[in-house]
């Protein structure tokens, strides 16, 4: 990933506030906290109440909120602004990109309300909890044949993260890497962000289920080749998941 990250670089490729996934490597266990200055968080501040503005103007959701493919650029930022924790991982940068992004995805949805439903790459997206209302991230992954007018129903693969130490909304938001390796042909892949480091339960598995539900409402999928798997910590999930509704897919990989 660093030496990916220091070619693209090299070669004068977008950065980490211009393309997702570009984000330095993680830092040593026990790295000391990196706080903004205060005018740097003011900054923040005003321009997530400029941006929490923008999405007002936006059509609202069930629940009377703005779209969810918006709003978690905001809430990832509010939650960090609330945490007040600041590891060295650059997420002062990150949350000016998130709210970058999330005015660019603003304006794209009010401009056409199925803006983000042909977004190519890997990119965040998001649905909207009824557990308590929040705007949740998740990857999404559309196939280089992908074809939204296309009637054939598409194969769905769930692919459940492992776990990391700092895991929060914001690195899930900004965490999107351009890889073609990713891609499953004939297949939309999802990753869920499972509320972080919960093993992928109590609300980390209603997480997982509320992704695939979020996904069937935006595509047809085929309810017979949904394929569930997952690298460490979501190797675990993919087993536990499996194991609770069997029926609900046609392979559980780790």
């Amino acid at each position: 990933w660093v030496e990916a990250r220091q070619a693209r670089a090299k070669k004068g490729a977008p950065t980490a506030d211009e393309a997702p996934g570009l984000q330095p490597a993680a830092p040593k266990a026990g790295a000391p906290s990196v706080r903004p200055s205060d005018a740097t968080l003011a900054q923040l501040r005003r321009e997530l109440a400029e941006f929490k503005a923008q999405l007002a103007e936006l059509p609202k959701d069930e629940f009377g909120l703005p779209p969810a493919d918006a709003a978690i650029y905001a809430e990832s930022v509010e939650l960090q602004l609330q945490l007040d924790d600041w590891p060295p991982i650059n997420l002062e940068k990150s949350c000016f990109t998130s709210l970058k992004w999330g005015r660019a995805v603003a304006a794209g949805i009010k401009a056409d309300p199925d803006f983000m439903r042909t977004v190519r790459h890997l990119a965040p997206v998001g649905y909207r909890s009824k557990v308590d209302r929040s705007a949740q991230p998740y990857m999404l992954l559309l196939p280089d044949d992908f074809d939204p007018n296309s009637p054939k129903p598409w194969r769905l693969v769930v692919t459940l993260h492992g776990g990391y130490r700092w895991s929060r909304p914001l690195g899930t938001v900004i965490g999107a890497v351009n890889r073609t390796g990713d891609v499953h042909p004939g297949a939309i892949t999802v990753m869920p962000f499972g509320r972080a480091n919960t093993w992928y339960a109590w609300e980390g598995e209603t997480d997982v289920w509320d992704v695939i539900a979020d996904v069937k409402r935006r595509f047809r999928i085929d309810d017979n080749q949904v394929v569930l798997t997952g690298f460490s910590m979501g190797g675990g999930g993919s087993v536990l998941l499996g194991l609770t509704r069997p029926g609900a897919f046609a392979a559980v990989a780790q």
